[in-house]
């Protein structure tokens, strides 16, 4: 009826009223965030609004002014809700689960998007002692493969890389990885007090000792001449300093 439709249009405009104002951040277009799911809550409560309405008039049927009857309980629509909101239910207590567990988030984040290598990263460094239960250097070091595979310019990755090859006593690739993320400008303070404290004990080994300093200098002038080569690129007009590489 006539009343039917006019309530109807009236709910319409107002969601879009509501959505044209959120519309940036209804979760339509990307926001450019893999955490866009914490910032369309808003756009969410007109969209309910909706729904419920819709869903009202589906299981009770269209009201009139004029009419005043018991409404009848209609069942298909009724389970189609019951089922709907069970699960929604259902994926809200999984997903509010994975936020209270890191290793599980990053599993979701991984299926999700699997060649996400912020990701394979974060999950490699669970697996390499963050979460001692988990303890893996064979899975941190196949994520860390993983990383490298998707984007080898992603140089986050070689002061994690060295974690792992220092646990497995891999001291020269310990080493190799270790000159490499001295050049990361995210994780050059770390990598520095982690050299100035593995060479010491390296070189106090009087059998190892010329061998030693031997590596040493010859990585550290492989960094000095990365750094001046990526000097020169920035004056070529490079836009960014991402972070130098030996070779």
């Amino acid at each position: 009826n006539d009343y039917t439709r006019c309530n109807s249009c009236l709910f319409v405009l107002f969601h879009l009223s509501w959505m044209f104002t959120l519309f940036p951040i209804s979760g339509i277009v990307k926001v450019g965030t893999f955490i866009a799911d914490r910032i369309v809550v808003a756009s969410t409560v007109s969209t309910s609004i909706l729904l419920g309405c819709y869903f009202h008039q589906s299981i009770v049927g269209p009201s009139s002014s004029q009419e005043q009857k018991k409404p009848r309980i209609r069942l298909l629509p009724s389970v189609v809700v019951l089922s709907l909101l069970s699960y929604m239910w259902y994926r809200v207590h999984v997903r509010s689960m994975q936020w209270m567990d890191n290793h599980q988030l990053l599993l979701s984040s991984l299926k999700t998007c699997p060649r996400c290598a912020k990701s394979h990263l974060e999950i490699s460094k669970v697996y390499s002692g963050l979460i001692p239960e988990l303890f893996d250097l064979d899975k941190s070091l196949y994520h860390l493969k993983q990383v490298q595979s998707i984007d080898d310019s992603y140089c986050d990755v070689h002061r994690q890389l060295a974690h792992v090859y220092i646990q497995q006593q891999r001291l020269l690739e310990f080493e190799e990885e270790l000159a490499e993320a001295i050049l990361c400008p995210f994780d050059m303070m770390g990598a520095h007090d982690m050299w100035n404290k593995y060479w010491p004990v390296v070189l106090q080994d009087p059998s190892a000792r010329e061998d030693g300093q031997r590596r040493k200098h010859g990585y550290e002038l492989k960094i000095s001449q990365a750094v001046v080569r990526e000097q020169e690129e920035l004056e070529k007009g490079k836009p960014q300093w991402k972070g130098a590489r030996l070779n």
